[in-house]
């Protein structure tokens, strides 16, 4: 069974956000979600990943 928590839209307007990647190749995943959270109203995205 799925969480609602996790299906149900947030308000995400003037978030900072924390994004946590386990491996950094291209950047593309969090380069893709950031935009997508800017474009939705977060205040800032910071990207995080554990190894390279």
């Amino acid at each position: 069974m799925i969480d609602p928590k996790l299906t149900t839209p947030t308000d995400i307007t003037g978030q900072s956000i924390l994004i946590v990647d386990d491996i950094y190749t291209t950047g593309r995943t969090i380069r893709h979600a950031a935009s997508l959270l800017l474009e939705n109203g977060a205040k800032s995205v910071t990207g995080l990943t554990l190894a390279r």
